[in-house]
């Protein structure tokens, strides 16, 4: 069986968020070099937008890639000069709930570009500011635990 650390799920969702955000601004730059109405507009309807669909997604995944590699960091670097082995259970609560939220972000984004009149409630911004509020919770109760039960890593 296959066991990854907390920090595997931070660069796993790190990498997600690369991989998505290069394939929106794959799709922007073959959308800005076709002149007309594209497949997809044709396909899905005229209320569909593509192009704004991408945009937007560029952007969260972008601030998904900043953020995710923002607890990657600090997880390593508490760990690395703290010499203290943080709590795994509480990083798994963190990357794993970011992870989650994240994903539920993209579905928002989704949603509200393929139904115009019934958007989700939570709004891309919404979800990065979520994720950066309680990963950042976590991850302090994750350093202060960890201090209060002097595990040092050898």
């Amino acid at each position: 069986m296959i066991s990854l650390s907390p920090k595997g799920i931070f660069r796993i969702a790190v990498n997600v968020c690369l991989v998505g955000w290069g394939g929106s601004l794959i799709y922007l730059a073959i959308q800005a070099s076709h002149v007309g109405q594209s497949f997809y507009q044709v396909s899905h309807g005229a209320g569909f937008d593509g192009v704004g669909l991408a945009r937007e997604l560029s952007i969260f995944f972008f601030f998904g890639v900043a953020v995710f590699a923002l607890f990657y960091g600090e997880y390593q670097m508490v760990q690395w000069l703290g010499k203290r082995e943080l709590n795994r259970q509480l990083g798994y609560l963190q990357a794993l709930s970011c992870s989650i939220i994240l994903i539920l972000g993209i579905l928002a984004i989704c949603v509200s570009h393929w139904r115009p009149g019934n958007p989700l409630g939570m709004g891309s911004d919404a979800a990065l500011v979520i994720i950066l509020i309680f990963g950042h919770g976590v991850f302090l109760g994750n350093v202060i635990w960890s201090y209060a039960q002097e595990r040092r890593v050898s």
